[in-house]
């Protein structure tokens, strides 16, 4: 099962604590929850979609490396580079 679907299900049905395939689940006692495959379907878009901007997060933050930081003390347009990246970094996280 993907990770993705996998805690979509979980946070969709927080009583499971077994995914068996891709449509079984159990709770702690054994007894199978049902799942909504719709409800699943939307929560996991959702959460791809979430895994996707921290993903660009995390490259436009990694290109801030210290060369980079140097440049930016150093030169004006190191500092315009800087703050652009920054801006960028501010629209995927208010995608959030």
């Amino acid at each position: 099962m993907n990770i993705i679907k996998d805690r979509a299900i979980r946070n969709l049905y927080p009583t499971v604590v077994t995914i068996n395939g891709e449509s079984e689940a159990l709770d702690q006692n054994g007894s199978i929850v049902v799942i909504d495959a719709d409800k699943v379907s939307v929560e996991f878009s959702k959460l791809q979609a979430e895994h996707i901007i921290h993903t660009d997060i995390q490259k436009l933050e990694a290109q801030e490396t210290p060369r980079r930081l140097a440049e930016s003390v150093l030169s004006d347009d190191g500092k315009a580079w800087l703050t652009a990246n920054r801006e960028k970094i501010v629209i995927e996280r208010a995608k959030l």
